[in-house]
């Protein structure tokens, strides 16, 4: 089985719109992203990879087990919470379950980037 990375969430940087970001919002949810159970079969375990500089605010992981993630029920799966100071680095998550989608929900993006919301399974 070959291993497959999946992007939830491109480059974003505090204050410049950029795909479901406005630029000026502390808060917005990226589109959902095929996580491993949508292909059944493959597993049930996905890691995700949060890719940071200076950024402050809050990641949350959410999923669903819903067919269309536009009109899913989310759940929250993992939250990254660091809107009191600045980190930067790579903050990976082992996220074990039969999702078929997996988005990431910002919160309280005050400061810094967001260099990559990445999956891989």
């Amino acid at each position: 089985m070959t291993a497959s990375t999946v992007t939830i969430l491109a480059l974003t940087q505090n204050g410049v719109p950029s795909g479901n970001y406005d630029g000026s919002s502390t808060s917005f949810d990226s589109d959902g992203a095929k996580a491993v159970g949508y292909y059944r079969g493959m597993g049930n375990v996905q890691t995700v990879y949060q890719r940071l500089t200076g950024f402050e605010g809050t990641i949350t992981l959410q999923a669903t087990l819903d067919q269309n993630w536009e009109t899913a029920n989310w759940v929250d799966v993992n939250e990254f919470d660091n809107a009191s100071s600045t980190v930067s680095g790579v903050y990976p998550v082992a996220l074990t379950g039969n999702y078929t989608w997996i988005r990431a929900r910002i919160t309280n993006f005050t400061a810094g980037t967001i260099d990559s919301v990445t999956m891989v399974y």
